[in-house]
């Protein structure tokens, strides 16, 4: 889920971790580490092989982005990216315990992006952006999400609520985002919530 702060509006998630940075509680700091924003850098790229699907986007963490800033510091290699002289970039990736573990090196030979200037001019030219490639939910809906998050039992028993309450149905309402259930979270950390944005959640959108 993309944070609105990309956008320059209000996300409730960050008010939420500024306020639990607020305290001295090893458990809030802990909580706030993992609510916190991950940076996530985004280049735009020609797949080879695949060069007729044009510009794509890779996305990769900060660890990757420090392989590729010690890779342009390298006088030997100079500016891979480099649409003439540049070199190509082998991305692998190897089973790893939660994610994948990724690693990118250079291919030793310079090689041009395309022998069609008209082409290399117009992948240049039509790059997708970041922040159109990924849906903008808003703010009642990222609040209500952090709200399941932070206490999935409460989320549950509400829903399983307005089901019985509601007209018989086959299937229960989905809701169109998921997300990694975490374990029940510390009364103190739901109150903390309540007290920051009040109890509205009810009234929010599925």
């Amino acid at each position: 889920m993309i944070a609105l702060t990309n956008f320059g509006e209000q996300d409730p998630v960050v008010e939420f971790v500024n306020e639990l940075k607020k305290t001295s509680d090893k458990d809030n700091w802990s909580l706030a580490g993992k609510l916190s924003p991950k940076m996530r850098i985004f280049a735009p790229v020609i797949v080879r092989g695949e060069e007729d699907k044009g510009v794509r986007l890779w996305g990769f963490g900060k660890n990757i982005y420090k392989e590729l800033l010690a890779l342009a510091e390298d006088e030997d290699i100079g500016d891979y990216t480099d649409v003439t002289n540049g070199f190509d970039l082998i991305v692998e990736q190897t089973p790893g315990n939660p994610y994948p573990q990724t690693s990118v090196r250079i291919k030793p030979k310079m090689s041009e992006l395309s022998s069609d200037n008209t082409q290399v001019e117009s992948w240049l030219k039509e790059q997708p952006s970041p922040l159109e490639s990924y849906t903008k939910y808003d703010y009642d809906f990222i609040k209500k999400q952090l709200a399941t998050w932070l206490d999935p039992e409460s989320a549950q028993e509400e829903e399983s609520s307005s089901v019985q309450s509601a007209a018989p149905s086959p299937t229960p309402p989905k809701n169109n985002f998921t997300t990694e259930k975490a374990a029940p979270a510390k009364n103190s950390t739901v109150s903390q919530f309540d007290q920051m944005f009040g109890d509205t959640t009810n009234d929010l959108p599925f």
